[in-house]
């Protein structure tokens, strides 16, 4: 008697149980699925209340999270098939996407309820599907039904055609989502951490900063954290530069005062504090290095590029006539510490960061005042290692001896 592959009703936890680091990389990968989307801006849309099984207190906990974007949207054939697992749309190798793994997988880290809304070419043709773990485990959800007409949660539908304003009231920006778009929404959020809002903001805008940097700085992309009731906390997303380099960042600093800084005040604090590190031989701090590797399709050998980019603190920052004592120990000592590390970059979206084997900061906090970019493009994803959800790649020591007659060598060598 044959029998299926997997018993769906008892495999919800483990889809649940998706590998991603954190909050902060489950939110990321609904985000690059709208910027492939071609969508240029991406509302994250949180809502907190208290939670059922508290019966006294007010501490309220992020119980849903949305995504709205104005991406490209998604036509009947798509949506059936979006949150499906291991399928996927998107097979070329360009852009942030590829894998197509991510919208149920992260949806799935965070709740047991993921609802997807989609349009093109008018609000008014929105279609809706789900997936409810809950409900595959009592065996009442099986299969997809075909994406139904919807109308969009009534808490969201102010946002569609949205006017922001500065604290001043002075510059505002309009916000059109009527035209093509896609609403995520993560129902009965029960894996948040932080989970209460104020924190959980604060680690999405560092995150998010830090990942998708480039194309905030571009302009190609808009992140904003918005409260679906507390409008005071709403934020945009800016950079956070690992290298201190780019300008606007979250934090920059102000040469009156070398050893403070606060962050987003882009008016007091306006120098970065970092500058390029560089020599005679590569004048803008920057390098490219050729790699080896097999086409996916041919089978034949070719060659990509990786750039290396590398930063180290500017002197007004760091010399004795600037900070007394340790500058290690001032507020941009501590802060650049968070950011000490090495950040590998695919096709402008980071996707890891941290040491790789390169060396070793025990003891040595001398590596928190230099920075490194490692940047590639989608056609070295094996030979970095990338994985599927895009949460790491092996970038790993490997001795020379044993890779000493091999066409292709590990990318380290």
């Amino acid at each position: 008697m044959s029998q299926s592959i997997i018993n769906i009703e008892q495999y919800g936890d483990a889809l649940r149980n998706t590998g991603y680091k954190n909050i902060e990389s489950a939110v990321s990968e609904i985000i690059d699925n709208s910027i492939e989307a071609q969508a240029r801006d991406v509302f994250v849309l949180v809502t907190d209340d208290l939670p059922s099984y508290v019966t006294s207190g007010n501490r309220k906990i992020v119980t849903e999270i949305a995504f709205l974007d104005n991406g490209t949207g998604m036509n009947k054939e798509k949506l059936s098939t979006c949150l499906q697992i291991g399928s996927s749309t998107r097979r070329e190798r360009k852009g942030i996407g590829r894998f197509g793994v991510g919208l149920p997988q992260a949806s799935l880290h965070a709740c047991p309820r993921v609802e997807v809304y989609s349009w093109q070419n008018g609000i008014e043709n929105c279609l809706m599907t789900y997936l409810d773990i809950k409900l595959i485990q009592q065996g009442v959800q099986k299969e997809f039904d075909e994406p139904e007409p919807a109308t969009i949660p009534e808490k969201y539908a102010d946002y569609l055609q949205y006017q922001h304003s500065d604290i001043t009231g002075i510059t505002s920006k309009s916000f059109d989502f009527t035209k093509n778009g896609t609403l995520v929404v993560w129902k009965d959020c029960d894996k948040v951490s932080p989970s209460t809002v104020t924190p959980l903001f604060k680690r999405l805008e560092f995150s998010l900063g830090q990942k998708f940097r480039h194309l905030i700085q571009k302009g190609t992309q808009n992140i904003y954290l918005r409260h679906t009731v507390n409008e005071t906390l709403d934020r945009k997303v800016l950079p956070n530069d690992p290298l201190f380099l780019m300008k606007p960042n979250l934090v920059l600093g102000n040469l009156e005062i070398p050893d403070k800084i606060q962050e987003r005040n882009l008016d007091l604090y306006t120098e970065p504090l970092f500058e390029p590190f560089k020599n005679s031989e590569y004048p803008d701090g920057e390098m490219k290095v050729p790699i080896k590797y097999r086409d996916q399709e041919s089978k034949k050998i070719c060659e990509s590029y990786v750039t290396l980019r590398f930063s180290v603190v500017r002197r007004e920052f760091y010399d004795i006539t600037a900070i007394k004592g340790e500058p290690g120990g001032t507020q941009m000592g501590k802060h650049v510490k968070k950011l000490e590390g090495i950040s590998v970059v695919r096709s402008g979206r980071e996707i890891d960061f941290g040491q790789f084997d390169f060396y070793s900061n025990m003891n040595e906090p001398q590596h928190r005042w230099w920075g490194c970019e490692i940047s590639f493009m989608p056609e070295l994803d094996e030979a970095f290692g990338v994985s599927n959800n895009k949460q790491y790649v092996e970038l790993i020591r490997q001795p020379d001896e044993d890779y000493e007659d091999e066409d292709l060598k590990p990318l380290w060598l």
